[in-house]
């Protein structure tokens, strides 16, 4: 289910959002067990604009759970909640750290 939602999630955001000055990705998706609500984790870059761009999603949160209604044949359909994806950035800063102490040592 989480695998169908982040295909349809990240077409949607692609094909139905026009991110000025940001690229936005949906980097995975979190459903709940109950299946009645799940996470879209996006991705920002830069990620100063995070905040931007969910100002940006979260309008479309109702209209996207509409239209995985009526694509899908799945019932439910969990409630869409774009999160930010804070993974990435992390990623980078550890590589950075692990990059000067690498440097520092020569």
């Amino acid at each position: 289910m989480a695998s169908l939602l982040r295909e349809e999630l990240a077409l949607l955001v692609a094909q139905e959002i026009e991110f000025k000055d940001m690229f936005v990705t949906v980097t995975d998706v979190l459903v709940n067990g109950d299946l009645e609500d799940a996470q879209a984790k996006v991705s920002v870059l830069p990620s100063e604009r995070a905040h931007d761009a969910l100002k940006i999603l979260r309008p479309f949160e109702h209209r996207f759970h509409g239209f995985l209604v009526r694509k899908l044949n799945i019932r439910p359909i969990p409630r869409i909640r774009f999160v930010i994806d804070h993974g990435p950035e992390k990623a980078a800063e550890v590589e950075k750290k692990l990059m000067g102490e690498d440097t520092v040592g020569n």
